[in-house]
C-alpha cells in the first residue's frame, strides 16, 4: 500500500477485547483516506529517485492521486496509481553448516594431548576426532534484486446523511521480483580432516590449530593432494571436485501480485452505532529458479590447470575474524577461468504459491447514559475463511560422464565487490553468460534428450542418470493445501467518568484448519516414488480476557494498568502435516548406519495457539500540551511455545511407512513440533517526547526487557541393538531416561533495544535525524552452536523544503553509517568427561574461545531525493 493513502495509524499495544486476536507484541491498525475525506479536484504527483551505493544504480518512483466529490458532497471516488524501483545489493560471508566437529553422540569429542600433539581419539568410540572448531563451508556470496512495483488503489464513498455511509475500496499490487544470487565456496571441512590426519604430530604444511581455544588457525594444501577421511580418521579416493564450487542461481520472471477488496457499511441511529464490513484478498506469487554448479575439473590425463592451485583457511583469534583463498597460479582464473572447472549440473524450478481470505466482520456500539461509569457496551463478530496453497516442480540436466563443459565456455563478467574487511575471501570470481547457459539447456548433444525416457532412466538409476533433460517434474514433497476457519466473538464494556477511563472485554476464537499434503511410501518396482495423501482437520478454541484502566491521579499525571491474554496462532510451517521415517534398511536393503535407524521426522497439525497471560503497569506526565515523559514495566507468562524436539513414540498401529515402503511398527525416535516450552518475561520501557516551543524538539524511547531461558520438558534416550547373522548392527527399541526440564535460548528478543530523534520543523523546513540501537539476539541452534546477530546502530535522516505553497521537496538517507549486520556463534564449554581424562590424555579443552564469527551481510546505504506537488 503506497504511504500517502495512509491517514493514521493506530498502534495498539495492549489487547483489547474489540481488537482481532493473534497479536502477542500487539496490533497495527492502518487507515487510509476516505474520498469525503478530500477536497474535491484535489491530488497531488511525486517524483523520488532512489539511489543504493552498495549496487550503484539510481532507480525512479512515481506516484499521483486525483479525487472528486459531487456537487452535493454525497459521493466521491479517488484514483492513486504508483511505480517504484527498488535495486539493492547484498553483499555477504557466510559459515554455511555452521562449525562441524564438537560432538560425537552428544558427548564432548574434543579431547587432545597439548603436550606431543598425537592424534587423539574420543571417549566414546574409537573413532577419529574430527578437528577442532572452524568454518565447515565458507561462503563468499552476492545478492542482488531489480525489484518494479506497480500500485493503484480506486475508492467509492457515497453518504446519503449523516447518519448512513458506504465505503467500497479496491487495491491491486504487483511485484516483478526478478533477482540473482552468487556463492563462491569452499568445503572446509575436507581441508581440515585432511590436514589433520596427514601424519604424527600435525605435520601438515601451514597445519596450525590452538587446542585451548579450540581453533583451527591454519590450513592450506594443494588441490590435487586433499582426499576425503573417514570416520577413523584414514584418507581414501582421489581429488574432490566439490571442495571448491561455484554456484550461479537467478530467478527471472519471478513475480507476486495481491489485490484487496472490501465494502463497508456504517450507520448511526439514536445511540446505536452499526458497521459491517466483508472483504476478500488474494495473493498469487511465480518463482522461477535457475541454477548452475560448477565444480574443480579432475580428469586423468588432462591438463585442467590445477597443478598448482591450493587452497586455505584461516582464523585470526585476536581480531576474531576467519578467512579462505587460494593460493598458486590461481588469482586469476577465479574471475577468468579456463578449464579448472567444469559444469556439473544446473537445474530449472518453478513454485506456485496462492494465499486467500474472505472475510465478514460485524460490530455495534452502544452508548449508555448511568450512574456505574459503562459509557458505551460494544459486541461483534467475525468470520475469516483462509487458505494456503503451494505447488513447486523440477526439471535436471546433467551430461553424460567423461562429456565436460568448462567454465571458460559459459564465464562471462566478473562478480566483484563482495564485502571486504571482515576477514580474508575471495572478492571476485567470474559470472555466468546467460545466453550461453540457455542454449546448452535447450540444444547440448545429450545422450537422451526425449524427456520420457529420460524421466524412465533417472527413476531406474539410483546413482543418477548422466546426460539427460528432464521435464518438469511436481515435487510431490513440496506439495501443501492448508486451510483456517476462525470465527470470533466478543463483548466488551467502555468505561469512563470522573477520573476513569478504559474498557473490560472478553475475547471468543475457535480456529478449525485443515490440511493435505503427500508423503513417500516407498518406491515400486521401476523405482518410482510412491505418494499417498495425508489429511488431517484439527481444531482449538481460545477465550482472551482483557482490562485496560487508566487513572488521572492529576491534571499531568495519569496511572494505566493492563491485564489480558492473547493469542498467537501457529505458522503453516510448523502446522504442516506429513512425515519422513527411515526403517532399520534403506531403499537398496542395506542395512543403515546406526544412528540413521528408526528416526524420521512427523508433522504435527494439531498443535495449539501460543499463549500469553500479560500484565502492565505504567505512569504518564503531561508537562506541556505536546511533551510526555513515561515508563511502563510489563510482564508476559507465555504458554504453548512451539519447540521442536525428538522422542520415542510407538508406531504401531498409526499406519506411516518407512521410505523404503515397510510399514513402521514399533518404537522410533520421531522429531516433531510439540506446544511443551514456557517462558517468563518481564521488563520495562521509558518514552520521552518533547516540543521546546521554537521548532526544535526531541522524541526518544528505551525498552529493556528481561528474558529468561524457555523450559520445556525433555527427554534422553539410547537405542538397544543386536547383531544379525551378516554382524550388522540393528536396531530393535530405545530405552529412554527420566524426563527432565531443559532450558534453551529464547529466540528472537533482544534485552536493549532503542531509539532517539532529534528534530527541527518551522513553516517552510523540516529536518530529523534518527538514531536506531538493538542489542544482539538469539536466532537459533546451529551445529552444537548457538547462532546470534550482533548489536546493530543505524543513523536516518529526513528533510524537506517547501519550495512554493504547492511544491515541496525532500531528501533522505537510510542505513547513513553503512551499518552491516553480523552473525557469530555462542559455543559451550567443554567439560571433562565424568571419571576424568582418560589415562595418556594430559590436556583437555576447556578454555574454549565463546564468540567466533559467524555471517556477515551489507546492504549499503539509501539516498531518496524527491519533489511533491500538491493540488
Amino acid at each position: 500500500m503506497s504511504a500517502d493513502q495512509i491517514s493514521k495509524i493506530e498502534v495498539f499495544k495492549s489487547p483489547q477485547a474489540n481488537l482481532p486476536a493473534g497479536g502477542i507484541g500487539g496490533t497495527v491498525i492502518l487507515h487510509t483516506k476516505k474520498p469525503l475525506e478530500r477536497e474535491n479536484h484535489s491530488g497531488y504527483l511525486k517524483a523520488e529517485a532512489n539511489y543504493n551505493d552498495a549496487y550503484d544504480k539510481t532507480s525512479p518512483q512515481l506516484s499521483g492521486l486525483y479525487n472528486w466529490i459531487n456537487e452535493e458532497g454525497s459521493f466521491g471516488t479517488s484514483l492513486n496509481l504508483s511505480y517504484q524501483e527498488v535495486n539493492t545489493q547484498r553483499d555477504g560471508n557466510e559459515a554455511i553448516g555452521g562449525w562441524y566437529g564438537y560432538y560425537r553422540n552428544d558427548k564432548p569429542n574434543q579431547i587432545s594431548n597439548s603436550l606431543d600433539n598425537n592424534n587423539v581419539y574420543n571417549t566414546s568410540s574409537d573413532s577419529y576426532e574430527k578437528p577442532g572448531a572452524y568454518w565447515g563451508i565458507p561462503n563468499s556470496a552476492r545478492f542482488f534484486r531489480e525489484k518494479k512495483r506497480l500500485n493503484g488503489t480506486i475508492a467509492f464513498q457515497y453518504q446519503p446523511t449523516d447518519e448512513l455511509n458506504f465505503n467500497l475500496d479496491y487495491t491491486y499490487n504487483y511485484n516483478d521480483n526478478d533477482n540473482e544470487s552468487h556463492a563462491m565456496l569452499m568445503r572446509n571441512y575436507y581441508l581440515a580432516r585432511w590436514a589433520y590426519s596427514t601424519g604424527e604430530a600435525n605435520s601438515a604444511p601451514g597445519y596450525d590449530v590452538d587446542r585451548i581455544q579450540d581453533l583451527l588457525l591454519r590450513a592450506e594444501a594443494n588441490v590435487n593432494d586433499i582426499t576425503a577421511v573417514n570416520s577413523q580418521g584414514v584418507r581414501y579416493g582421489g581429488p574432490i571436485n566439490n571442495l571448491l564450487a561455484m554456484e550461479f542461481q537467478d530467478r527471472d520472471g519471478s513475480d507476486a501480485s495481491n489485490d484487496q477488496l472490501n465494502f463497508t457499511v456504517d450507520y448511526q441511529f439514536d445511540d446505536v452505532f452499526v458497521k459491517f464490513q466483508v472483504g476478500r484478498s488474494t495473493s498469487e506469487s511465480y518463482v522461477s529458479d535457475f541454477g548452475t554448479e560448477f565444480n574443480l575439473n579432475f580428469q586423468e590425463g588432462v591438463d585442467t590447470g590445477l597443478a598448482d592451485v591450493g587452497v586455505y583457511y584461516d582464523y585470526d583469534a585476536d581480531a576474531n575474524t576467519p578467512g579462505w583463498g587460494v593460493t598458486g597460479g590461481a588469482e586469476n582464473w577465479l574471475a577468468n577461468p579456463t578449464s579448472e572447472m567444469y559444469l556439473n549440473g544446473f537445474f530449472k524450478r518453478e513454485q506456485f504459491r496462492e494465499n486467500n481470505e474472505n472475510y465478514f466482520q460485524g460490530d455495534v456500539t452502544w452508548s449508555l447514559d448511568n450512574d456505574f461509569y459503562i459509557t458505551s457496551i460494544e459486541s461483534g463478530f467475525k468470520i475469516r475463511k483462509k487458505s494456503s496453497k503451494n505447488s513447486r516442480y523440477l526439471a535436471n540436466s546433467k551430461r553424460a560422464e567423461g562429456q565436460r563443459i568448462i567454465a571458460g565456455e559459459l564465464a562471462s563478467g566478473t562478480i566483484s565487490g563482495v564485502r571486504d574487511g571482515v576477514g580474508t575471501f575471495p572478492q571476485a570470481f567470474f559470472d555466468v553468460d546467460k545466453n550461453l547457459r540457455d542454449d546448452i539447456w535447450q540444444n547440448d548433444h545429450l545422450v537422451v534428450d526425449n524427456l520420457d525416457n529420460c524421466a524412465s532412466a533417472l527413476a531406474a538409476d539410483g546413482t543418477g542418470y548422466r546426460g539427460c533433460r528432464t521435464g518438469f517434474q511436481q515435487e510431490q514433497a513440496q506439495f501443501y493445501d492448508q486451510g483456517s476457519d476462525i470465527n470470533e466473538a466478543y463483548i466488551m464494556a467502555n468505561i469512563g467518568g470522573g477520573k476513569w477511563r478504559g474498557n473490560i472485554g472478553v475475547r471468543f476464537v475457535d480456529t478449525e484448519r485443515s490440511s493435505l499434503n503427500y508423503q513417500s511410501v516407498g518406491v515400486d518396482e521401476l523405482g518410482n516414488t510412491i505418494w499417498q495423501p495425508v489429511s488431517t482437520q484439527p481444531d482449538t478454541q481460545d477465550v482472551l480476557p482483557s482490562i485496560n484502566l487508566s487513572y488521572n491521579l492529576t491534571d499531568e499525571l495519569v496511572i494505566r494498568t493492563v491485564a489480558s491474554k492473547v493469542i498467537d496462532h501457529p505458522s503453516l510451517a510448523q502446522l504442516r502435516d506429513g512425515y519422513d521415517i527411515s526403517g532399520t534398511y534403506d531403499d537398496q536393503d542395506a542395512v543403515q548406519e546406526e544412528d540413521s535407524q528408526r528416526v524420521g521426522v512427523v508433522g504435527n497439525p494439531d498443535l495449539a495457539s501460543y499463549q500469553a497471560n500479560q500484565f502492565e503497569l505504567g505512569l504518564e506526565w503531561y508537562f506541556t500540551d505536546s511533551s510526555l515523559v513515561g515508563i511502563t514495566a510489563f510482564y508476559k507468562d507465555l504458554k504453548n511455545i512451539i519447540r521442536s524436539q525428538t522422542s520415542i513414540r510407538d508406531l504401531t498401529g498409526a499406519g506411516l511407512y518407512t521410505n523404503d515402503g515397510q510399514l513402521a511398527e514399533g518404537e522410533y525416535a520421531i522429531t516433531s513440533n510439540y506446544n511443551v516450552g514456557e517462558q517468563q518475561i518481564n521488563g520495562y520501557e521509558v518514552q520521552l517526547q518533547h516540543d521546546f516551543g521554537n521548532g526544535f524538539g526531541v522524541q526518544g524511547n528505551y525498552t529493556f526487557i528481561n528474558v529468561p531461558d524457555e523450559e520445556f520438558t525433555s527427554q534422553d534416550f539410547t537405542p538397544i541393538t543386536e547383531t544379525d547373522e551378516n554382524g550388522d548392527v540393528i536396531v530393535t527399541g530405545f530405552e529412554t531416561d527420566t524426563p527432565y526440564i531443559e532450558n534453551v535460548r529464547s529466540e528472537g528478543n533482544s534485552k536493549h533495544t532503542g531509539n532517539a530523534q532529534v528534530y527541527f520543523e518551522n513553516e517552510s523546513f523540516s529536518a530529523r535525524l534518527s538514531y536506531n540501537y538493538r542489542s544482539q539476539y538469539f536466532v537459533g541452534p546451529n551445529s552444537q552452536s548457538d547462532l546470534v546477530v550482533d548489536d546493530r546502530q543505524s543513523i536516518d535522516m529526513k528533510m524537506t523544503y517547501q519550495i512554493t505553497e504547492n511544491i515541496m521537496s525532500t531528501l533522505s538517507i537510510t542505513n547513513l553509517l553503512d551499518e552491516a549486520q553480523e552473525y557469530y556463534f555462542i559455543r559451550k564449554q567443554i567439560e571433562v568427561p565424568e571419571g576424568g581424562i582418560p589415562q595418556g590424555q594430559e590436556a583437555y579443552y576447556t578454555q574454549r574461545k565463546e564468540k567466533v564469527a559467524g555471517n556477515n551481510y551489507t546492504t549499503g546505504r539509501n539516498f531518496y531525493v524527491g519533489l511533491n506537488w500538491n493540488f
